[in-house]
């Protein structure tokens, strides 16, 4: 028993520093463990959703268990080339250059090595980049391409290439063949991919065409269209090694090409001259057939392939620069596809804009690396919908209503509905009507586009279509206008329509956030302002109001999107200025009244949500030295730059049948049924130390970093499981499967459990 006792004060001793380390996990319980590289870290991979998980710090290769933080296995790469290849492969093998001028590929999954190749007379230092396929990998060093079979190392084949500027390498394989074809500055080449053998080649075609809107090379299983020296596009047969024929145009009149699929029975490719159309039978590659000039002008821009094969519809885009017919129009072909003969040729739409495509698209790109439009751009939006077995096609300006005219007669109004039997091409109505008529239309204000407008929208027998402050109802069955509303409407953004009602959001406010680098102080200024903000609910068969409710700013502008969210399931709307969060019952008798309302600061006390302040900002410097000599003097001058970029981050976010608001105060979540508040949570808002912008777990849970503090809450309920101090500057990262956060500082990593 004495012994005992004189004992104990050893024992305390060697039990205290026993529970030592328990005692430190206890302090910071949710950081669950720590991984340590020998490095710092340079790159990382989530293997199996985020089972594993794989890092390259420097040299040292680690491999982690991410169920339990264990590492599998760590080893060094020895003689690590920087310079060289480091790369993860199909996930299960990592490729590393060494100095020794070897390859070495590791398991990811054991670390043993697969294989390690030397290749003589290359250097590993000297590498540039790879590219891959099924074919094999090629690795670049300098002018030398080196073709590797990246299962075994094996050297299948090397060759002196040196590529051209812009688009350099493609591939083509069938069952029996696998093709690498070059643009360099001595011309086109064409390899067997296996073996490395020349099949053909076209020399002097340093200048490949980089124009976009006919891409230089597109393979069609074992052929393959090229265009090479500014003015010839040609026919290549890849697997043989074989050009089937060329075609001398002005770089200028090539327009474009599409490819229509399984049209009697055959694949088939639909070129686009400025004055005449070549189609070409995929399967031989070998010329149908060509219109005249001036037959058949246009670009195919969409297909549908009718009677069973044997006919397609091309949609055309025919834009003209001068002349009789100038201008941009929709035409619908109708051709038979093996011969060419033209069924009929009915223009739908018409706007007098039409800016030059081929060669001046070719001369902005060669200028400014950007090409001047897109050749799908007609310069107003269509939308086809079906009806009686025929089709509707919904017309609006997109770059002004003048422009907008109808296409037979080039007068009057060009927007509007025309329906037409595709089969026969008999045009049923053309009833064309201002849309965007009004102010210069969409386009007096900067950053707002036709396509953020709402879409048309059909409800019975009826169309609705929205323009610059008009809405028309037009009935499909005669094109005729059953009401419209073009006075004092306001500007409409967004709507819904069912029930007989056409609810209508007019109104709009958008702001230019900009950052100043060095302070990291935002400015907000409002880039877009279309007053006034107004709900309707409006009668779908008559246009009459039903009710109305205005607002003092934009109901959606604090929304994460900046629109009003409708939900024609639950028939709410929901919406929220800088000051509220509110919801509208989408119903004929709802009398202009709000289901609910909450002011963000008074009822869920999260604050106001004012806009320049809902923005995070993330800085960065960077500092550089210069020395200068002169005679009897040496100057030393440091520069340091700055950057800076902002996030949204203080929001509604609408989650099903609950509304989870971020605020500068704290975080409420919102029934969306009755407005009832379901629970609220304190946080540390920060503003510019958000490291880590709340993220939605597929848990359940919330997690986010404001400055130090790490803090995971359940969505459900609002409470805060914990919160754990990290370090600012590291950087987090979340696996696929939601279940750890990782922060990863220099040869540290801290992973908390996304759970309770």
């Amino acid at each position: 028993m004495k012994s005992f006792l004189r004992a104990t004060p050893l024992v305390l001793v060697l039990l205290t520093l026993s529970l030592q380390p328990a005692l430190i996990a206890g302090k910071n319980p949710h950081n669950v463990w720590t991984l340590e590289t020998k490095e710092d870290v340079e790159a990382k991979y989530f293997i199996d959703d985020g089972k594993y998980f794989f890092v390259r710090a420097e040299d040292w290769l680690h491999f982690f268990d991410g169920e339990n933080g264990k590492e599998v296995w760590r080893l060094q790469v020895p003689d690590y080339e920087r310079a060289g290849l480091h790369v993860l492969w199909n996930k299960n093998k990592y490729i590393v250059s060494n100095e020794n001028e070897e390859l070495m590929c590791y398991d990811v999954y054991t670390g043993k090595i697969l294989w390690q190749q030397k290749y003589p007379d290359i250097d590993q230092d000297d590498f540039k980049d790879y590219d891959s396929n099924e074919a094999g990998i090629i690795l670049w060093y300098d002018n030398i391409g080196l073709c590797v079979d990246f299962d075994n190392g094996k050297e299948l084949w090397r060759r002196k290439i040196k590529l051209a500027e812009g688009a350099n390498l493609f591939w083509s394989w069938g069952d029996d063949f696998k093709r690498f074809l070059f643009a360099t500055n001595d011309g086109l080449l064409l390899l067997d991919a296996e073996t490395g053998k020349e099949l053909w080649k076209k020399e002097d075609n340093a200048d490949l065409s980089s124009e976009q809107n006919v891409r230089p090379v597109t393979f069609y299983g074992a052929t393959a269209l090229i265009m090479y020296d500014n003015d010839v596009i040609g026919f290549l047969d890849t697997k043989n090694g074989k050009e089937l024929w060329t075609k001398k145009e002005n770089i200028g009149d090539i327009e474009g090409y599409s490819k229509i699929e399984k049209a009697g029975g055959k694949d088939w490719l639909l070129l686009s001259f400025d004055d005449t159309q070549t189609m070409v039978d995929l399967s031989s590659g070998k010329i149908a057939w060509e219109t005249k000039p001036d037959q058949l002008i246009g670009v195919l821009t969409d297909y549908e392939v009718m009677d069973g094969g044997k006919n397609v519809l091309c949609y055309l885009q025919q834009k003209r620069k001068s002349g009789k017919e100038s201008g941009t129009y929709l035409i619908l072909v109708k051709i038979e596809v093996a011969t060419g003969k033209i069924h009929y040729k009915e223009k739908i739409a018409f706007t007098d804009w039409a800016p030059g495509v081929g060669f001046l698209n070719f001369v902005s790109k060669v200028l400014t690396g950007d090409k001047l439009m897109d050749e799908y751009d007609f310069g107003f939006r269509f939308q086809e919908f079906e009806y009686g077995g025929d089709a509707v096609f919904v017309i609006r300006g997109d770059k002004g209503t003048k422009q907008m005219a109808n296409p037979l007669t080039r007068e009057d109004d060009g927007e509007g509905i025309v329906r037409i039997n595709k089969n026969t091409g008999k045009v049923v109505y053309r009833s064309y009507f201002p849309v965007n008529k009004g102010a210069g239309g969409w386009f007096t204000a900067a950053n707002f586009d036709i396509n953020a407008a709402p879409a048309p929208t059909v409800f019975r027998d009826n169309m609705y279509i929205v323009g610059a402050e008009r809405i028309v109802c037009t009935n499909l069955k005669t094109g005729k206008i059953v009401w419209k509303i073009d006075d004092d409407l306001g500007f409409p953004i967004d709507w819904g329509v069912f029930d007989n009602t056409v609810f209508l959001k007019v109104g709009y406010q958008a702001f230019n956030i900009s950052v100043d680098a060095k302070s990291g102080s935002i400015d907000a200024k409002k880039a877009w302002n279309k007053d006034p903000y107004r709900i309707y609910a409006l009668d779908a068969a008559t246009g009459k109001e039903l009710w109305k409710i205005d607002f003092k700013e934009d109901p959606g502008l604090s929304m994460s999107d900046g629109e009003i969210k409708f939900d024609g399931e639950t028939k709410l709307m929901v919406g929220a200025d800088e000051e509220e969060l509110f919801a509208v019952k989408l119903t004929r008798d709802a009398g202009g009244k709000r289901l609910w309302s909450k002011k963000f600061d008074d009822d869920l006390k999260v604050g106001d949500l004012d806009h320049e302040d809902c923005y995070a900002v993330t800085q960065s410097s960077s500092s550089s030295t210069s020395v200068s000599f002169g005679y009897n003097y040496t100057s030393t001058t440091t520069t340091t730059s700055y950057a800076a970029s902002a996030r949204h981050v203080l929001y509604p976010v609408l989650r099903g049948d609950h509304i989870v608001v971020f605020g500068p105060d704290g975080v409420a979540s919102v029934n969306l049924a009755d407005g009832k508040v379901l629970w609220r949570t304190e946080w540390n808002w920060a503003g510019k130390k958000v490291t880590l912008p709340p993220q939605f777990l597929s848990t359940g849970m919330i997690v986010y970093m404001v400055k130090e503090d790490v803090q995971l809450m359940d969505e459900k309920t609002g409470k805060l499981y914990w919160k754990e101090e990290d370090d600012y500057d590291a950087t987090p990262v979340i696996p696929p499967n939601n279940k750890f956060l990782y922060m990863l500082e220099k040869d540290e990593i801290r992973v908390y459990k996304m759970a309770p």
